[in-house]
């Protein structure tokens, strides 16, 4: 959770659970303290649900002003990232769509190229990375937005042909 080279800041994780009846997992994580004292803010958890619907990363941030607030997602030019309207795109093949939810507030969504810092060594062969960005539309003192990861319906097959092989190798050994 921290960046390696700046110093822990005791940002961790609150609370995992895992319900294997519902087929869910939550992890909690509190992240207020990696952000500077000057930044002013009070409270940030995130929270990471995974169940049979999708992923879903929803985050709660509570600052001691109104400010504006943006929230980055990555992804690889070269594999696709587009926007739909405020739903971001990741993947050509069989995308993963991202939808945010707001609480109370509005959010921009835009496309940018990412400044990237390479080391001496690059796992995507130095390839460029682009990130979709949500941004308040005004400034807010607290927000709770959900960022809702799904497959696109075209792709609902993924799941249920590798299932049905990884049956089919089960019955046959």
């Amino acid at each position: 959770m921290s960046i390696p080279s700046h110093l822990h800041r005791d940002e961790h994780i609150s609370a995992v659970r895992h319900d294997p009846e519902r087929d869910e997992i939550h992890v909690r994580l509190e992240l207020s303290t990696v952000y500077p004292d000057k930044l002013g803010v009070a409270h940030y958890s995130r929270e990471l649900m995974l169940t049979p619907r999708g992923l879903t990363c929803r985050d709660h941030v509570v600052l001691d002003q109104p400010r504006m607030l943006s929230w980055l997602f990555q992804g690889k030019p070269d594999f696709g990232i587009t926007l739909q309207d405020n739903m971001g795109v990741f993947g050509n093949d069989c995308p993963l769509h991202l939808h945010p939810v707001p609480v109370g507030f509005d959010l921009t969504a835009s496309l940018h190229p990412t400044e990237v810092v390479w080391s001496y060594a690059s796992a995507s062969g130095f390839k460029p990375f682009a990130h979709v960005r949500y941004d308040t539309t005004n400034p807010v003192k607290t927000a709770i937005v959900d960022f809702r990861f799904s497959a696109a319906k075209s792709c609902s097959h993924v799941g249920t042909h590798a299932e049905n092989e990884l049956r089919q190798d089960c019955q046959t050994n």
